[in-house]
């Protein structure tokens, strides 16, 4: 069969890197054509050459270059529209990650209306089939959306043979904006089941595994901990005898003096090898968090999404999926991280053995992630 995925994959940005190529990895292991749709606004992506910088935007680019096979650069829908009638994909998988993201006034890739959306396949003679896969709308409310285009996409929602999403939240809003007619399932995000082509090269690898289980990561900045907490939660690492590295984001490294920074330039598998080989992580981002549970590493996410712990949770994603896997005290506002987060309950939390639950977690996401990919695969036959 031949697919198209349409997705966030070449982004500078460590987490979508790796939803998108597993999906890839997946598809081609079980013998299909498998080409990702290489969508890329011009708005985009001068925005994360500029936030991560060229060196670091070119290592993403490079991963996907390498191990990945992709369209010609298509910069709107039209472009989209017309590779897909040359090529005639037989399924459009659109996902995983926030593909249904709408933010009024922000970038092309966050507002309805983009190619995420689908709407581009009305556009064809004969549409192929298409489906989302653990798609996300992280927190958008679709009643924002002006009423034309809501109908639009109400349409095109109608006709998806296979809807899955990552959280509850995205399910109520497709169930809402299509009155009934799309009730997703949930998938978990396909970071989950991420197994790279071969063994990750060594200069990716070397380092970490050196070093494995003798290190935790510490992902943050002076807004979320204070330097003191930090020093003295360092202190109580280095009891456990134990070292704190300081692990950087895409657009940034961590403001912190410890034991070793991690610094960028940094390539999306030296990275996803770093948390795979580490005693703990203290991670501010979704899939830092993601790729932690399905190694088995115990973390700590500092829920950038969530500010205030006496706000309603329901649109954090972290969230959503800590009180999946039965851990929802693993995710901690920002307030919450500052200011209510001891150094010794952090540590003991990292170092107490790690919930049967969340480990359980991690392998049903795995499985309930092939499921869906061969429910896909079926509604397209």
């Amino acid at each position: 069969m031949k697919i198209g995925i349409l997705t966030f994959h070449s982004v500078a940005n460590f987490g979508a890197n790796i939803q998108s190529s597993s999906t890839y990895f997946k598809l081609k292991l079980l013998g299909h054509d498998v080409c990702v749709l290489n969508y890329k606004d011009t708005v985009t992506e001068k925005k994360h050459k500029k936030m991560a910088g060229e060196e670091q935007y070119e290592l993403h680019q490079d991963y996907f270059k390498t191990y990945i096979n992709q369209s010609p650069v298509l910069r709107n829908k039209d472009d989209i529209t017309e590779y897909v009638k040359q090529w005639e994909p037989d399924l459009i998988i659109c996902g995983g990650d926030a593909v249904l993201l709408h933010e009024s006034n922000a970038a092309p890739d966050r507002q309805c209306g983009n190619p995420f959306w689908l709407t581009w396949m009305k556009d064809l003679p004969v549409p192929p089939a298409a489906c989302y896969l653990s798609a996300s709308s992280r927190g958008s409310d679709f009643s924002k959306i002006p009423e034309d285009l809501r109908n639009e996409v109400a349409a095109i929602f109608g006709q998806i043979k296979y809807f899955s999403t990552r959280d509850n939240w995205t399910t109520h809003q497709v169930q809402w904006v299509t009155k009934g007619m799309q009730v997703p399932f949930h998938c978990p995000d396909p970071a989950f089941a991420y197994k790279f082509d071969g063994s990750i090269p060594s200069e990716y690898s070397a380092a970490a595994v050196s070093r494995r289980q003798s290190y935790i990561l510490l992902q943050a900045n002076p807004r979320n901990l204070s330097k003191k907490w930090v020093e003295e939660f360092r202190q109580l690492a280095h009891q456990q005898g134990l070292e704190v590295y300081s692990f950087p984001t895409t657009f940034g490294n961590t403001q912190f003096d410890l034991d070793e920074t991690i610094s960028l330039p940094l390539h999306p598998l030296e990275w996803y090898s770093w948390i795979q080989n580490a005693a703990g992580c203290i991670t501010r981002l979704f899939h830092g968090q993601i790729c932690s549970m399905s190694a088995g590493v115990p973390f700590i996410n500092i829920d950038t999404q969530q500010r205030y712990p006496w706000l309603s949770r329901s649109g954090s994603r972290a969230y959503d999926l800590a009180v999946r896997a039965d851990c929802p005290g693993r995710v901690q506002p920002t307030v919450s991280a500052r200011y209510l987060m001891s150094p010794q309950k952090t540590i003991k939390l990292l170092r107490s053995s790690y919930r049967p639950s969340i480990m359980a977690y991690a392998e049903f996401a795995r499985d309930l992630y092939s499921r869906t990919i061969n429910k896909i695969l079926e509604s397209a036959r």
